[in-house]
C-alpha cells in the first residue's frame, strides 16, 4: 500500500516533474507533467489539493489507514495556520469581516466541527465588531503597534516613534509629520511638525 504522506510530500516538492504520479502508478500522466512542468503548474497545484483531500488515490488501491489519519491531522494544522495568517493580514488591513471569517475557519479546523448555531454566530460577529480601547502602544523595529487590554494587536503602522496614545487613538511621528490613527488603524488626521 502507498503512503498518503509520501504522495503529498512528493507532490509538493517534485510535483512539477510528475514524480508524484509515477509513485501513485500513473506513469503516462507523470510523463506529461514531466514534459510540461506540471501542465504549467495547473496540474501540479490540482494534484496537491486532490492528494491532500484524498481524491487522488493510488492506481492499484487505497492508501494505508495510518497515513490517511496522520495526513488529515496535518491538513487540519495547515488549514489552521493559513487561516490564522489570513486573519492577521485581514485585521492589519482593517477588514474585520475577513479577519472574523478566517478566525472561524481556524477554530473549525482546531475543533473539527465548525458547527455553531446562528445565534452564536451573530453574537460572535457582534462582539468582534465592538470598539476596543487601546491599552498600550509600542515600537517594534520600524513599526508602531497598538494593543487592547487583552494583549491582542489592534494594528501596526510604519513610524519613526510614538508621540502618544489615548484609549481611542495613537499619534506617531513619520519623518516630519505627526499622524493620528484610531483604534482600528484608520488615519484620522496628520499635522506637520
Amino acid at each position: 500500500m502507498k503512503d498518503k504522506n509520501v504522495a503529498l510530500i512528493l507532490s509538493v516538492i517534485f510535483g512539477m516533474l510528475g514524480i508524484d504520479r509515477f509513485y501513485l502508478g500513473y506513469p503516462l500522466i507523470g510523463l506529461i507533467k514531466l514534459l510540461t512542468f506540471g501542465c504549467f503548474g495547473v496540474l501540479w497545484i490540482a494534484d496537491i489539493i486532490c492528494i491532500a483531500l484524498g481524491k487522488l488515490k493510488p492506481n492499484n488501491g487505497e492508501y494505508s489507514a495510518e497515513s490517511i489519519q496522520s495526513c488529515s491531522d496535518g491538513a487540519k494544522s495547515m488549514l489552521k495556520g493559513f487561516a490564522s495568517m489570513a486573519a492577521d493580514k485581514a485585521a492589519e488591513q482593517g477588514n474585520s469581516m475577513g479577519a472574523y471569517l478566517a478566525n472561524r475557519i481556524a477554530n473549525a479546523a482546531e475543533d473539527g466541527s465548525g458547527k455553531k448555531d446562528e445565534q452564536n454566530f451573530a453574537t460572535d460577529f457582534y462582539n468582534s465588531k465592538k470598539e476596543t480601547s487601546i491599552a498600550s502602544a509600542i515600537m517594534r523595529g520600524p513599526y508602531a503597534m497598538a494593543f487592547d487590554e487583552k494583549g491582542n494587536k489592534l494594528f501596526s503602522v510604519a513610524a519613526d516613534q510614538i508621540l502618544g496614545f489615548t484609549s481611542t487613538s495613537v499619534t506617531v511621528k513619520v519623518n516630519t509629520w505627526a499622524i493620528t490613527y484610531d483604534q482600528k488603524g484608520n488615519k484620522l488626521y496628520s499635522n506637520s511638525l
